[in-house]
């Protein structure tokens, strides 16, 4: 047997595996092409769902945030809280304060 021979026979008898694999892999193939598009499906529900949760732990975070800096204003008051921005000190100075006065107005209640 002659090269050419050889590479004839060698390359029909892959041809012939090539197809038998084919056509022995073809049904469960085409059951899992069809399948495909439900699989992206999913993934498309799963992405709008995480871009959902995402913006909505955003959005609580900011109205948070928001009712941090309310509840400061109202905990220092208007005229201290811009102070203790500038100072960024905390909230010690501004709790002595408060409570001297709360201890103040309860004195004045029972002595008066």
């Amino acid at each position: 047997m002659d090269a050419t021979t050889v590479f004839v026979l060698g390359s029909m008898g892959t041809l012939a595996i090539g197809i038998g694999v084919v056509w022995y892999l073809g049904r469960p193939l085409r059951n899992i092409l069809i399948e495909l598009p439900a699989v992206f499906e999913l993934a498309d529900q799963l992405k709008w769902g995480l871009i959902g949760m995402m913006g909505s732990v955003l959005v609580l975070g900011w109205v948070v945030e928001r009712s941090i800096v309310r509840w400061e204003l109202r905990a220092v008051g208007k005229g201290k809280y811009e102070s203790y921005r500038r100072e960024r000190g905390g909230f010690a100075e501004v709790a002595e304060e408060d409570k001297a006065q709360r201890t103040r107005r309860i004195t004045k209640g029972a002595l008066g």
